[in-house]
């Protein structure tokens, strides 16, 4: 079973905070403590408070925690999007080509992330027949070049609106 260390590093925070915030509860506790039975349980439900309470919080700040991490991921996907749309030409074939299948590599890396992006881009790849040369299943290059052209332009604008998602 693999147990991711995120799992890990909140459990032990929660064992911790729960272990300080009862210890604080205990010793309050006994300090206020009258020896009566309606006291004792106004104790256990004060101790029991507080342990909720802190429960609650490290869940919270948890919760935010992942969602930060995820906001710097997609940030960082964005940045790989806006630099991966640098240093392309689109006069050739196999420029194209290229940058295709660039695309489809830094797509590929963030498939968990953008599911529906890549399966978008891998059928656009395929119908467009990015992989195969112009002397193939083509009745003319320039056929090839044109269906080339029009989805290296398609993948060129849906890496760039990746790269502006989050602006």
């Amino acid at each position: 079973m693999d147990v991711s260390p995120h799992i890990i590093m909140d459990a032990l925070d929660l064992a911790v905070v729960l272990g300080i915030i009862g210890s604080v509860a205990s010793v309050i506790g006994l300090l206020i403590a009258a020896p009566n039975r309606h006291s004792r349980l106004v104790h256990v439900a004060y101790g029991i408070f507080i342990s909720v309470l802190a429960v609650g919080v490290v869940t919270y700040q948890h919760k935010v925690s992942d969602a930060e991490r995820r906001i710097v991921e997609m940030k960082r996907i964005e940045r790989e999007a806006a630099t991966l749309l640098s240093g392309f030409d689109f006069t050739t074939s196999g420029s194209m080509a290229g940058f295709m299948l660039a695309a489809m590599s830094f797509l590929e890396k963030h498939k968990d992330r953008l599911p529906d992006t890549y399966n978008r881009a891998v059928t656009l790849c395929n119908n467009s027949g990015c992989l195969r040369t112009a002397n193939g299943e083509y009745s003319t290059s320039m056929e090839h070049f044109r269906n080339m052209q029009d989805a290296s332009y398609a993948l060129k604008y849906l890496i760039q609106g990746i790269a502006q998602s989050g602006g």
